[in-house]
């Protein structure tokens, strides 16, 4: 049996916006409205907010074969009983995945690829049923190229992708590459998050002439936040730690920044999650002295979860 488009949106999480296309049906984790921000923005913030980033299909199954044709996208991560079991890097852009199944009822759970082009699901083939997974809370990230997962092992080893598997979440993960505090990029969207988390201010830090630039445009978008998830359980993780903060930009230190966005999301009613305690300072847990690589993703999700176990 091929399920419908429609069938397909169903069984997809962490998309806000879809489309029909020659190809197959292409998911987005932005509006329309936050990709042409972005767009506006820069051409490559527009491409960045356009990416698959945490949209994954999940579903129960009793079927003993799927396959799931994409096309796109590169690297597609596949999940059994909540197991990573295989990972597809389709460098052609196009490809099928296999699975063969007992007949006994599974949760099959594929991450599409987070980065440059995003997937399109051409078909999704199988011969049983398909039902969407069962999840016990919804979480909204947003923030730059660290929550959208660059340099990650894997694009569902992400620390947001990480922290949405431990609580079981459907999350949308808006993680732009490049990405700041800037209140054109807020929309409604269609998703009630229970935890919204933000985490932007590693690109801010220069970005910005003066702390000041800084202090409207972080005031603005938190305020927007704010009045959107009034009753949610909001938390701002402040930058984590990068091997190289000086010479300090004309805005001002890294560290005056931070302070600075800290103290703007704590009067705006947000929890503040220290970055800086996240992943150790070791630069052997970074790709690039900024970018966490694979086990630095780990200790951020593992620290995060921490933090938020508190809480919720």
């Amino acid at each position: 049996m091929r399920l419908s488009f429609e069938s397909i949106k169903d069984i997809t999480v962490g998309a806000v916006d879809s489309e029909i296309t020659d190809c197959g049906i292409r998911f987005y984790k932005t509006t329309k409205k936050q990709r042409d921000a972005w767009k506006n923005l820069s051409e490559i913030l527009g491409c960045r907010a356009s990416c698959t980033t945490g949209v994954r299909l999940d579903f129960m199954t009793n079927s003993t074969a799927v396959e799931i044709a994409v096309c796109g996208g590169i690297k597609h991560d596949v999940y059994i009983d909540s197991k990573l079991t295989s990972h597809y890097d389709f460098i052609a852009k196009e490809g099928i995945i296999k699975l063969y199944l007992d007949a006994n009822e599974h949760r099959i759970t594929v991450w599409l690829a987070a980065h440059d082009e995003p997937s399109v699901i051409k078909y999704i083939e199988l011969d049983g049923y398909a039902k969407p997974a069962k999840t016990d809370i919804n979480m909204l990230f947003i923030g730059d190229s660290i929550t959208q997962g660059w340099q990650a092992d894997f694009d569902s080893h992400s620390y947001a992708a990480l922290t949405s598997q431990f609580f079981n979440a459907s999350s949308v993960i808006q993680g732009t590459g490049g990405g700041y505090f800037h209140s054109s990029t807020f929309d409604s969207i269609d998703f009630n998050p229970d935890v919204v988390i933000i985490a932007y201010g590693t690109n801010d830090w220069g970005h910005y002439k003066t702390l000041d630039e800084l202090r409207l445009e972080a005031e603005s978008f938190l305020a927007l936040i704010a009045n959107e998830y009034s009753g949610k359980k909001l938390f701002y993780i402040s930058p984590i730690w990068k091997e190289v903060t000086e010479p300090p930009k004309k805005m001002g230190s890294f560290n005056e920044c931070r302070k600075l966005l800290t103290e703007i999301a704590k009067k705006k009613g947000f929890k503040h999650i220290e970055g800086y305690d996240l992943v150790p300072h070791d630069p052997s847990l970074f790709t690039d002295g900024l970018h966490p690589n694979g086990e630095g993703f780990s200790h951020y999700a593992k620290n995060l979860i921490k933090e938020l176990k508190k809480h919720i």
